[in-house]
């Protein structure tokens, strides 16, 4: 007894002092990859103060339009919900009401989100675009040293990442910059599941695909997960070649990467499955093409002198451009064909390089024709944004090719290194006369003179890196050193090059933040109003004048009838285009939910059914725009001024139904255009009659029907539940001017009760005679069954690990009983 206490104590000594060395070698370990972010961290500071904030001339423009009225407002208002301890399952401010979990810009369950809610949005913005620039070249440093890259050139590589063109291009875009830089991540759990065959890395590829969706993009997700596939593909076909000895090992890491693939769309079902089903009766369609591939002219398909020119652009000019690299990553992708070891991993980045260049020149090539085969590929526009795949793949390239010129360097031998002074020697000369020869000036058009000047550096920077490499060959240094002096030069010189080349030249809101503050007075006096009401407003201003929110609603928390957003409900989308005599067309401005009143309403009653009583004028867009404009404004505003400052103009519109009524009457329609034209007709009347398909509604209860002497006052609203006290003086129907949408439910007196969809767009509910507690409540099944699914997942996820561990110290405990020398050694391990 005494002897198994002392064995058991000796023991645990043992135990405790491997567990402390084994962190302490790990750590260890480590330390390079910290003091890699470190410098990662750094350096994109230093680019973001720079060549992102400082240079920013242009307040306004398409480019930076999402980043004021898209994601500030979309994180912004996400992270005060989860501050609050809310889960924001719909957005009551904008298009009369949608649905906020199906929108995946929202990034509800995405924790960096949560940025947003210890700092201003302006900041929070900007450190959220740089936290991810970091991350990507961490991730792709993790890829670059499981391939046995040196630091150097995994550095190199990440250096090329994440200042390249396509990425710098992403930062007025970063849900789709946070998908991207995680493809790396992606490919190295790949790599270790082959290579392991452990379950943990099917669990670490899980989490790397899932994070992208969460982050608020699927296009660049499904970018990623495409080129996964085909690298899965060329990795058993060059296992099958490799005989037959690694079957049955490849077959284990399919079986992993199927079980990872189910688990995604386990864990993800909270969030797919309201995506789903707002796609499925959105104007965005999930096998339907793109409205910007089909209808518009499209400048976002590179062709062929525009991929030549950008790829060899070292001057820079106003982002977005999406190709340049860098000179130094090209010709160090060259030198990759040198590396045996790798050369499976080049020749396939050089393949998704080739076909990530030929995507994005859209239907010119048959390969993109291909591609829209593919599930999800169609609902997708602008094809440049293929090209951060070509940006990746060359950084990869350029840090294998890297390390093959560092290996030669140090190789070298008393006649090689003579060779190689004479040859640095013809180069440095020949890049000096081509530097004095080289056009300095463009001319107007595509022409092979405008791609020359566009390379114009490219002289100057091969003539330093020459004359560096005599200078390190000269001098009588070791070859190890002569290594190391080489590789920073060389990752110096791609720094300066990236550096020199992507300014950006549009503000960001760190630049601007005050914007968002602007009309701070109008919007306090508007919530004044609608606390009264609670009806809607519609605002009409210049469509680059951003401190006209176009997302004002969510980010100020006020009801308003417009939106931007790019998932917006097709019924809502048709009775827009309604309103300015429009046929269904999928025009940008309805595809995003945006309009202001550059064209004539044909049909402003529509406003009216809206609930929208409050007009809000740009006075400059009033007073100086056109007189069609002013026209407009009058039609559905008329002169009832009920706020006025020198930038802003509120009207007051008496005409706007109430947000919640009764009425007595009802009118039916037998298709959808019929109920169109029945709300356009002069014998409809609103505030008597509601108008709904054939058969929507059973008919009320015979007896008096409810007249103007019945009244629904809303007694609270929140984003998910609206209370209403409701007294009608005979059978009849309350209506609802919020968007009808699955997943509402309504209770009369406790009871609950069907909701039909009124006025084409918003919801109604019969009632009978007398007064009654009427609670419409948001309980999408969407959300309820996908939170079930993925609960499910995490629970079975965390009872295996239980068990795992469980089962670990079992068989631990036996082996020590057994043999307790065998279990003292499992425990140094």
């Amino acid at each position: 007894m005494c002897g198994n206490l002392s064995f058991c104590s000796i023991f645990g000594v043992f135990s405790r002092a491997a567990k402390f060395y084994r962190v302490n070698f790990h750590l260890k370990k480590a330390i390079p990859y910290f003091f890699s972010i470190f410098l990662l961290a750094v350096a994109v500071g230093v680019y973001w103060h720079f060549n992102v904030i400082k240079p920013a001339i242009i307040p306004a423009h398409h480019t930076n339009l999402d980043a004021y009225n898209l994601y500030v407002p979309f994180y912004a208002y996400t992270a005060e919900c989860l501050r609050n301890l809310d889960l924001p399952l719909w957005n009551p401010y904008q298009l009369c009401g949608v649905t906020y979990l199906g929108v995946l810009q929202g990034a509800v369950f995405y924790p960096p989100v949560l940025l947003f809610a210890f700092i201003s949005p302006a900041q929070a913005y900007s450190f959220y675009v740089m936290l991810h620039m970091v991350l990507g070249g961490l991730f792709l440093i993790l890829l670059m040293r499981h391939l046995k890259v040196s630091w150097i050139g995994s550095v190199a590589a990440a250096v090329t990442f994440i200042f390249c063109s396509s990425t710098v291009s992403n930062i007025f875009g970063p849900a789709f910059l946070a998908n991207s830089v995680y493809f790396p991540l992606m490919l190295l759990f790949v790599l270790k599941v082959f290579e392991t065959g452990r379950v943990k890395w099917a669990l670490a590829l899980t989490a790397a695909v899932l994070l992208p969706l969460l982050a608020g993009w699927i296009q660049a997700l499904v970018y990623c997960v495409y080129a996964l596939l085909a690298f899965v593909i060329a990795i058993v076909i060059r296992s099958l070649f490799a005989g037959a000895s690694e079957t049955r090992y490849i077959r284990r890491g399919l079986i992993l990467l199927a079980v990872s693939a189910c688990l995604f769309f386990v864990l993800a079902a909270v969030q797919i499955l309201p995506v789903m089903e707002l796609g499925l009766q959105s104007t965005r369609s999930f096998d339907q093409m793109s409205e910007e591939m089909v209808t518009i002219r499209n400048t976002a398909i590179y062709g062929p002198y525009r991929i030549v020119y950008d790829l060899v652009n070292s001057r820079g000019g106003i982002l977005p451009f999406f190709l340049y690299v860098g000179v130094f990553p090209l010709l160090f992708a060259l030198l990759a064909l040198g590396n045996r070891k790798l050369r499976f991993f080049v020749l396939f980045f050089y393949g998704l390089a080739g076909c990530a260049v030929l995507l994005s020149m859209g239907p010119q090539t048959p390969l993109h024709a291909l591609s829209l085969s593919l599930p999800l590929m169609k609902m997708f526009r602008a094809p440049f944004r293929f090209l951060f795949l070509y940006a990746f793949s060359a950084a990869i390239l350029c840090g294998i090719g890297l390390d093959v010129l560092l290996a030669r360097v140090r190789s070298l031998d008393a006649v090689r290194a003579r060779r190689a002074i004479l040859g640095a020697t013809a180069t440095v000369v020949f890049f000096a006369v081509l530097l004095a020869v080289w056009p300095a000036e463009e001319t107007g058009g595509e022409s092979l003179r405008n791609v020359l000047f566009a390379a114009s550096r490219w002289p100057l920077y091969l003539l330093a890196f020459s004359v560096a490499i005599l200078i390190f060959l000269v001098l009588p240094i070791n070859d190890r050193l002569r290594r190391y002096a080489v590789g920073a030069t060389s990752l110096l010189l791609i720094l300066i090059d990236l550096f020199a080349a992507n300014h950006n030249y549009f503000y960001l809101p760190e630049k601007n933040p005050e914007l968002f503050g602007r009309h701070d007075r109008v919007i306090e006096k508007l919530k004044t109003l609608m606390d009264i009401d609670n009806c809607r407003v519609f605002v009409a201003a210049d469509f680059l004048d951003f401190s006209y929110n176009i997302k004002a609603g969510q980010l100020k928390k006020i009801s308003m009838v417009t939106d931007y957003e790019n998932m917006n409900p097709t019924l809502y989308n048709r009775y827009c285009n309604y309103i300015f005599g429009r046929q269904d067309q999928r025009s940008r401005e309805f595809f995003w939910g945006w309009f202001n009143l550059d064209e004539k309403p044909v049909h402003p009653e529509f406003l009216d059914y809206m609930s929208a009583r409050y007009i809000w004028v740009s006075r400059s867009y009033a007073e100086d725009g056109s007189q069609a404009v002013k026209e407009n404004v009058l039609s559905i505003a008329g002169g009832n001024v009920v706020y006025a400052d020198e930038e802003n103009l509120v009207f007051l519109n008496e005409r706007a139904m109430p947000r919640a009524y009764i009425v007595g009457g009802i009118r039916e329609a037998d298709s959808e255009e019929h109920l169109l034209e029945v709300l356009a007709s002069d014998e409809f009347s609103p505030s008597e009659e509601v108008a709904v398909l054939r058969g929507a509604v059973a008919a009320t209860s015979g007896g008096a029907m409810a007249s103007a002497g019945s009244k629904a006052v809303i007694v609270s609203m929140e984003p998910e539940e609206v209370r209403i006290t409701a007294y009608a003086d005979g059978a009849g129907y309350l209506v609802l001017t919020d968007q009808y949408y699955p997943g509402w439910e309504a209770t009369v007196d406790g009871r609950r009760v069907d909701i039909f969809r009124a006025n084409f767009l918003f919801r109604g509910i019969p009632l009978e005679a007398g007064e009654h507690e009427v609670v419409f409540r948001y309980r999408p099944k969407s959300f309820m069954i996908g939170a079930g699914v993925s609960t499910a997942g995490i629970a079975a996820l965390i009872a295996w690990a239980v068990c795992g561990r469980a089962r670990s110290r079992i068989s631990f405990r036996r082996r020590l009983k057994e043999s307790p020398r065998e279990g003292v050694a499992a425990a140094s391990r």
